[in-house]
């Protein structure tokens, strides 16, 4: 009978240890889970922010683009009306001479 009481002893006791290891491991374990949680968060907002970011700078630079572009049309454009200029000139004068 000792020992049966010896034994119901040390499997209760075993029972309680690992109860209280279970219950400490699940609230390690939550305490885990809702840091990850966080950090995915976290980390999500922070890829918007940069997405956010790259979206913003592509349309700068697509005006900045188009800026540039405008002016270097209006340049060509400008360089073209004086060549068309300066032909009319020349073709005025060289009228004048055959006739």
């Amino acid at each position: 009978m000792d020992i049966l009481s010896f034994v119901l002893g040390v499997g209760t006791v075993a029972i309680a240890a690992l109860s209280t290891v279970s219950v400490v491991a699940y609230f390690k374990v939550s305490k885990v889970s809702e840091k990850t949680s966080d950090l995915e968060r976290g980390i999500s907002e922070e890829v918007d922010s940069v997405h956010r970011s790259i979206d913003e700078h592509k349309n700068e630079n697509a005006s900045q683009f188009n800026e540039v572009y405008r002016e270097i049309e209006k340049q060509f454009n400008d360089i073209h009306r004086e060549i068309d200029s300066r032909l009319d000139k020349l073709e005025n004068k060289l009228v004048k001479k055959v006739a």
